[in-house]
């Protein structure tokens, strides 16, 4: 679509004249033409004064937080050394220790209780059924 008929669609759509049609291909190319949406943007402001609505002030926030981080140096990069890894792999293995020593310590406290309940020969409970035994037949 050219210039002069994206202009003139814009302005249809300003005037609220446009399809759905017109509508998306005027997004469609806002989207990708700061020209256009610049044109767009005076457009809203000249709608806004023609109907004596209150406007207010452009904040481009964005431009300015680009503009800044583009100024802005980049932090330097660590170096990475051999000794980094071996760092990792110390306290993987320090947490792997501390894992296992507890599970370790926990499960050992749970048995102690039960070890102190048990007496020292077991009980035998004998069914006290009375009459005669009769065997089951299947």
């Amino acid at each position: 679509m050219s210039r002069e008929a994206l202009q003139e669609t814009l302005s249809a759509v300003m005037d609220n004249e446009a399809d759905e049609l017109e509508l998306r291909r005027v997004l469609a190319a806002c989207g990708e033409d700061a020209e256009l949406r610049s044109t767009w943007s005076r457009y809203q402001l000249a709608r806004s004064v023609m109907h004596r609505e209150p406007t207010l002030p452009k904040l481009d926030i964005a431009a300015a937080v680009s503009a800044a981080l583009a100024d802005e140096a980049a932090p330097p990069k660590a170096e990475k050394g051999p000794w980094r890894m071996v760092g990792r792999l110390a306290v993987a293995a320090s947490v792997t220790l501390a894992v296992l020593a507890g599970v370790r310590l926990y499960n050992q406290n749970d048995a102690l209780p039960q070890m102190a309940q048990q007496g020292t020969t077991p009980q035998i409970a004998l069914p006290q059924v009375k009459g005669p035994a009769v065997l089951a037949g299947y």
